[in-house]
């Protein structure tokens, strides 16, 4: 293994752990969006040591991802100690593999982008393992042994569907791309998902609840024009 591979693989496991923390004190909703601040980081990252260009279109496909991640930021959502019933899990779980499968089958058909297809499942993928460390974060609180384990094997089953659709989208996409598509996937799913999964609460306030939508809009855009950017040529 090469030892940039090493970097990231040890990387991974420390926010993993930071992660499992970071559930005992904030919301499933507001750490998927501070997970999403590491973006900008990334982007410098390729930049320089993938060397790959920075255009206008990115910048501004960035700014306005990190500017919605800001937004939701402004106005947290209030951590619960509630947890979803097996049914709602089934439910999820359900829900997203059926996104995957079906997305999958359309791209093979060619009735989609496959490349887009790929990055999506990937940030899908991911986003399910974050609400599965969540699960592992309260189960492990919970000293509830059993739940921890059933939660492991389903964060790590869906952390390698992830990685696989991810590692298949950066052999034709530039990694600014695929980073920025599937962070920005991976932060809309469980915010989206929070409020009926953790009973997490929005803003009561209508002014709050627009700044939410906002926000979460702002991520959209910047999201749609990434994944229009041209891929780079097949080697």
């Amino acid at each position: 293994m090469r030892w940039e591979g090493i970097q990231g693989t040890v990387l991974s496991a420390i926010g993993w752990t930071l992660q499992l923390f970071a559930f005992q004190m904030i919301s499933v909703s507001l750490a998927s969006i501070a997970g999403a601040a590491g973006f900008v980081i990334l982007f410098e990252l390729a930049r320089r040591k993938l060397h790959e260009p920075f255009r206008q279109r990115e910048a501004y496909a960035a700014a306005a991802i990190i500017a919605g991640a800001a937004v939701v930021s402004s106005h947290p959502i209030q951590l619960t100690p509630a947890q979803p019933s097996a049914i709602q899990w089934a439910a999820v779980v359900l829900v997203l593999a059926l996104f995957i499968v079906s997305a999958e089958g359309l791209a093979r058909l060619n009735l989609l982008p496959f490349e887009t297809i790929r990055m999506l499942s990937s940030g899908v993928a991911y986003a399910l393992s974050g609400l599965f460390t969540k699960e592992v974060s309260a189960a492990l609180f919970q000293q509830n042994w059993v739940v921890t384990a059933v939660a492991i094997f389903g964060m790590a089953g869906s952390a390698l569907a992830g990685y696989v659709f991810e590692m298949s989208s950066l052999r034709r996409v530039r990694s600014t791309i695929v980073v920025g598509t599937v962070a920005a996937t991976q932060m809309v799913v469980p915010v989206a998902l929070a409020p009926w999964l953790f009973a997490e609460v929005w803003p009561a306030t209508l002014s709050g609840r627009l700044l939410l939508a906002v926000g979460i809009t702002l991520v959209l855009v910047g999201m749609t024009a990434l994944v229009r950017l041209p891929t780079k040529p097949t080697v």
